[in-house]
């Protein structure tokens, strides 16, 4: 009981807390990391090349592998905090950032289905603090959309490396490549749950078992006052992407 009370008053916390500036968060957050010991996510340091940061559940894992196996080598990469005080404190640190943006229904179905504890509402909710958070440092990031990330992941590290004169090498999107990342998606999610069974709920990458379940969750609050806000600064960046973005 106690542990469904903290699991619940944390879902609508950590958004919040990403919110702070991000030595706080830190330090609010350190018994997670210390807890969570095969959690995948690193937050910059002085050694980092790069930030790739989404909201939860839009790609990020896919960022992540796809920008490495294209340099064939370890890219040191801050990732994987779902958190916008760590792409705002890369910034002021002059570390090149790429954020990915998807639509927030894809995002918030795919998250109620990973976790089903968490509502429907506060899946909106989280993913309004965080895009809406950033809104004022859109011009010092590169942005990527989900479709250009699972389509032609090219086009963003083209404009990554010439906003930040870098020469990192272009993904290409072939059905090899992409087998050759949900391989590896697949390893680390055994890795950290410490089973030898797939979760297909659990796993960042497409999954068929899950393809009929997408929408089903979100229809009923397709009208909803969150939902309204969320879509709202998703159209936000997408008219930022296509009007800025897309000319570098």
């Amino acid at each position: 009981m106690l542990y469904r009370i903290f699991r619940f008053a944390w879902i609508h916390i950590r958004p919040i807390l990403g919110l702070l500036p991000f030595k706080f968060y830190k330090v609010l957050t350190e018994w997670r990391r210390i807890k969570h010991t095969t959690k995948f996510g690193k937050s910059f340091d002085k050694e980092t090349e790069i930030i790739i940061e989404a909201h939860a559940r839009s790609g990020n894992t896919f960022a992540y592998h796809a920008l490495n196996l294209a340099q064939k080598r370890k890219v040191k990469i801050g990732h994987h905090l779902h958190q916008p005080n760590h792409i705002i404190e890369g910034i002021k640190n002059n570390i090149p950032v790429m954020v990915i943006i998807r639509h927030p229904d894809d995002v918030v179905a795919s998250y109620k289905i990973r976790s089903s504890h968490i509502t429907i509402w506060n899946g909106y909710y989280s993913y309004y603090l965080f895009y809406n958070r950033l809104k004022p440092y859109l011009g010092k990031i590169i942005l990527a959309t989900f479709e250009e990330l699972t389509m032609d992941f090219r086009a963003p590290i083209k404009r990554l490396n010439k906003k930040y004169n870098l020469n990192y090498k272009y993904y290409k999107n072939t059905s090899a490549n992409n087998k050759n990342i949900f391989t590896k998606i697949e390893s680390e999610m055994l890795l950290k749950l410490e089973s030898s069974t797939l979760n297909e709920n659990m796993i960042s990458r497409p999954s068929k078992n899950r393809k009929n379940e997408l929408y089903k969750d979100i229809v009923q609050n397709n009208n909803s006052y969150m939902r309204a806000k969320a879509v709202t600064i998703y159209n936000y960046y997408s008219k930022y992407h296509k009007r800025i973005e897309i000319k570098l």
